[in-house]
């Protein structure tokens, strides 16, 4: 017996060390901020060789991070169809899928000078919250026959003000302006802050001669666009990802059908998009959301030291090639208590090259050089509180949900 509570006393003894030694590793993120300057550069040793790690650490300037319970925020919801709201806008269409409008005031909202005859156009599309709207829409002009040459950047790599497309008279700062005035014109009540993903500088469309082989250029495309991929931002975060996107859709999945609808139902959201050629030539796509409640005002997160532990795990087992950049901000999960809303939750994106089998040799896109479009190319998720990499697929109904929140007060 003696020898039994001596046991017991031993384990709850290691069980507390364990416990305050794991608690010293959560900070606010205040903290987390100090704890590097610049790039993560580091050499890493695999089983074939090294890996040359050297990315940017971007980690917003706030002081807190809340968990959100949000939901999705569509035109009815905004007011937007309201008398109140004075907007002359007519049903032209509508199918199965969506109901097309048009809309004289919009180009009026951005610049009051502007005369233009041909009134804007949107759709609202049915079962989902995503909005396409535009005016003498880009991708219309192109009509699918015609190709352009662009560059892919990350905003923090380029000034706004000093990236101009090919003979365009605007540089990107005004593209991300008139996407600001877009969003106020449709979510007149929302504090419309969005964050850029990553951003595009595409040349003039061409006609296309053999292959991807360019020609000449086409007076229909006069200059140059800029292509916005936008996140919405809340409380200083953005929303980078959610679980829409990581639903396995093989046939042996778990995965509950409700739960699966929900998820799609804001599956856009990762996907807004604004492309820019002037202010009379645009369109853009977006999902956006409201917050609805504030479940936690802020949570402690788990040291970088810790995170980049969980990263090196996996470019030592070969699953992670290159990386290119590591984001915090949110992830959207469903929330159990709702049927109707979501819940946010702090995540860290590791921009990288990923495959399951370490023995794999990574092929090229010979298609493009750009490695977002290549044949790996993944944002792996890290839960920034507990470190744990998230599944690349979902294939169970619980994987879907949110996960255990820690507080302040829990850490231990």
């Amino acid at each position: 017996m003696k020898r039994i509570i001596t046991l017991i006393i031993m384990v709850l003894v290691f069980a507390k060390i364990a416990a305050g030694a794991y608690a010293e590793k959560m900070v606010s993120v205040t903290e987390l901020r100090e704890q590097i300057e610049g790039n993560w550069v580091t050499t890493i040793k695999t089983g074939k060789g090294e890996v040359h790690v050297d990315i940017p650490i971007i980690i917003p300037k706030i002081d807190e991070v809340p968990i959100l319970e949000i939901e999705p925020w569509t035109l009815q919801k905004a007011g937007f169809f309201s008398s109140e709201n004075g907007k002359q806008v007519y049903k032209i269409n509508e199918d199965d899928t969506s109901i097309e409008y048009e809309d004289p005031d919009l180009i009026k909202f951005i610049d009051p000078e502007l005369e233009n005859s041909v009134p804007s156009t949107f759709f609202v599309i049915k079962n989902n919250v995503m909005l396409q709207a535009g005016h003498e829409w880009v991708y219309v002009r192109r009509g699918g026959k015609l190709k352009y040459n662009y560059k892919t950047f990350y905003p923090f790599e380029q000034r706004e003000d000093m990236i101009y497309a090919e003979e365009n008279p605007n540089n990107l700062e005004t593209a991300k302006h008139v996407l600001k005035k877009v969003l106020d014109y449709y979510y007149p009540d929302e504090y419309n802050e969005f964050d850029i993903d990553y951003l595009e500088i595409r040349e003039r469309a061409r006609n296309v001669k053999e292959a991807s082989d360019l020609g000449g250029y086409v007076d229909e495309y006069p200059m140059g666009t800029y292509y916005l991929s936008f996140r919405q931002m809340l409380h200083g975060l953005p929303i980078f990802t959610g679980v829409s996107e990581r639903i396995d859709s093989t046939s042996n999945n778990k995965l509950d059908s409700n739960s699966v609808n929900k998820c799609l139902k804001i599956e856009g959201i990762s996907l807004n998009y604004f492309e820019y050629m002037s202010d009379e030539s645009f369109n853009i796509s977006v999902c956006w959301t409201r917050e609805k409640n504030v479940i936690e005002r802020d949570v402690p997160l788990l040291s970088l030291n810790e995170i980049f532990s969980t990263i090196e795990r996996e470019i030592k087992a070969r699953h992670i090639r290159n990386m290119y950049a590591l984001r915090l901000g949110y992830s959207y999960y469903l929330n159990e208590n709702s049927p109707d809303t979501y819940t946010v939750v702090p995540v860290w994106v590791c921009d990288c090259d990923y495959t399951e089998s370490a023995n794999e040799e990574l092929m090229k896109n010979i298609l493009s050089d750009d490695y977002r479009k290549g044949l790996y190319f993944s944002q792996i998720i890290i839960n920034a509180q507990t470190g744990k990499m998230e599944s690349k697929w979902l294939n169970e109904t619980d994987m879907l949900y949110t996960p255990e929140i820690i507080k302040w007060n829990e850490r231990h």
